[in-house]
């Protein structure tokens, strides 16, 4: 089990959604994929230990948002997903995540945003082109929050 999860944040590993994706399940329904705003300034301007402790915070924000309808993985430096089981509570749980980084903030300033976007699993698609889908949806999202700012 131990080599399933990232040793930085205890989410389960790339290792680990590479191996889940080349065997979906019917019950996952869509991906859902985090990219963190800003984290290159945070490790030049904090140092790597406060980065590390952002992905940490993140980690635990995805968890109480997400876990209870899907699998939260760390997929790479400042990236993160969800394959997530219940596309109706997808809102619930995006409005939930950002909720709850706005609330840690407030202990943890530095703490970065996150940008989001999902897609549909689709029955005869790829898990690449899902997640292609899914990070398009993720970049329009981080660039309207740029523009927002």
């Amino acid at each position: 089990m131990w080599n399933q999860l990232d040793g930085l944040t205890g989410l389960l590993s790339q290792k680990s959604y590479l191996n889940r994706t080349l065997k979906l399940r019917p019950e996952d329904k869509m991906l859902i994929v985090f990219d963190l705003d800003n984290f290159k300034y945070i490790n030049d301007t904090y140092g790597h230990q406060a980065g590390d402790q952002c992905l940490k915070v993140i980690a635990e924000c995805l968890k109480k948002a997400y876990s209870r309808y899907g699998n939260c993985y760390r997929i790479g430096g400042d990236e993160f997903c969800v394959l997530f089981r219940e596309p109706k509570k997808e809102k619930y749980c995006r409005e939930k995540f950002y909720w709850i980084i706005e609330k840690r903030k407030k202990s943890l300033h530095m703490l970065p945003g996150a940008s989001y976007g999902s897609a549909l699993i689709e029955e005869q698609e790829s898990i690449s082109d899902t997640k292609a889908r899914a990070d398009a949806n993720m970049y329009a999202n981080k660039k309207a929050r740029k523009q927002a700012r």
